[in-house]
C-alpha cells in the first residue's frame, strides 16, 4: 500500500520549475494586501511559500465572509475564473 503526501515539498516544486521549464515566478504580498480583487480574472495558480492567505467575499448584505484559509505549501486559485 502506498501513502500520498499531503503537501508538495518546496524542494520538489522548485526542481520541477527548472526541469519542466514551468516559468514559475514569485509574488510577495504583504499582510492585508489584496492580490486578486472581485471582478478580475484569475490567470494563475498560486503556491503559498510562507504564511497563509485568507480567501473571502462579501455577501449580499455586505458582510465580509471568510471562505477558507490557504496555509503554507498549499496551491490556490479561483477555479471559476481560471478555467
Amino acid at each position: 500500500m502506498t501513502q500520498a503526501q499531503k503537501y508538495i515539498p518546496l524542494k520538489d516544486f522548485l526542481e520541477w520549475n527548472i526541469e519542466y521549464r514551468l516559468g514559475l515566478t514569485t509574488l510577495t504580498v504583504k499582510k492585508g494586501e489584496v492580490f486578486l480583487e472581485k471582478g478580475n480574472r484569475c490567470d494563475y495558480l498560486y503556491f503559498v511559500l510562507k504564511g497563509f492567505v485568507r480567501i473571502h467575499y462579501y455577501d449580499i448584505e455586505g458582510n465580509d465572509m471568510t471562505h477558507l484559509f490557504a496555509f503554507q505549501n498549499s496551491i490556490i486559485t479561483s477555479p471559476f475564473s481560471f478555467f
